[in-house]
């Protein structure tokens, strides 16, 4: 026999109580109401246990796994959540490539200066590497053009205006390493690269970064330009 359960009615201004018998469930449905309430527990477990545990900005895949042990979370479903929450770019590659998907300017651009600029830290130390980025037209062409540069500072002497005294300042020396145009004739094409070198030590390190990155987003390569002592 089915539970029973009660409700307030109201009718000419006097309440009443309803009895309303609760409906049996099928298979399907018990399963989904028992899968929802045990969600609904543990998700209350774990924000009772998130109170006492020390979260912190930028935390790596290390200090994840910690964190799941200590709320007793499996690692193989950190894994799994953060697949769908925050997907890799060889995720995003992934969808992209299934879709047959054509990359933004914004996402192209951003994506080659991240991991450009991610080894140039790791391989080159001793560089104060900076990007910057500009768009631009030439003819039918519409670029989008990403420029690596080594900033160095330089002592100088500068004179105080109205006065003959003079004070030391320091100006700031760009030296370009690397430029990269982006460009495409029609929207629905992949876009092509040109690519100036005037470093060779950057040349070695983005090499295979870019022919990765080239890869992946369907980038036809037209001109690579080397502009440093072979």
């Amino acid at each position: 026999m089915a539970d029973e359960s009660t409700a307030l009615v109201r009718k000419d201004g006097i309440e009443s109580k309803l009895v309303v018998p609760d409906r049996n469930l099928g298979v399907v449905e018990a399963r989904n109401l028992l899968v929802s309430a045990s969600a609904y527990q543990e998700r209350e477990r774990i924000d009772r246990d998130l109170v006492g545990l020390e979260l912190r900005d930028n935390m790596d895949q290390v200090a994840l796994y910690e964190a799941a042990d200590e709320l007793g979370i499996s690692r193989e479903y950190v894994d799994r959540a953060r697949k769908v929450l925050y997907p890799s770019f060889e995720d995003n590659m992934e969808i992209m490539k299934v879709f047959n998907g054509i990359p933004s300017r914004k996402i192209l651009l951003n994506t080659y200066s991240h991991f450009l600029m991610e080894a140039f830290e790791e391989f080159l130390p001793v560089y104060d590497i900076v990007s910057s980025r500009n768009d631009y037209r030439d003819g039918a062409y519409d670029y989008s053009q990403l420029k690596f540069s080594n900033v160095s500072e330089k002592e100088i002497i500068k004179k105080r205006l109205f006065s003959r005294k003079s004070y030391l300042a320091v100006k700031k020396e760009y030296k370009t390493l690397l430029v990269m145009d982006f460009s495409k004739l029609d929207i629905r094409k992949p876009f092509r690269l040109d690519i100036n070198f005037y470093d060779s030590s950057v040349a070695q390190v983005s090499k295979p970064i870019i022919e990765k990155l080239n890869q992946n987003f369907n980038i036809e390569m037209r001109n690579s330009f080397i502009h440093f002592d072979l």
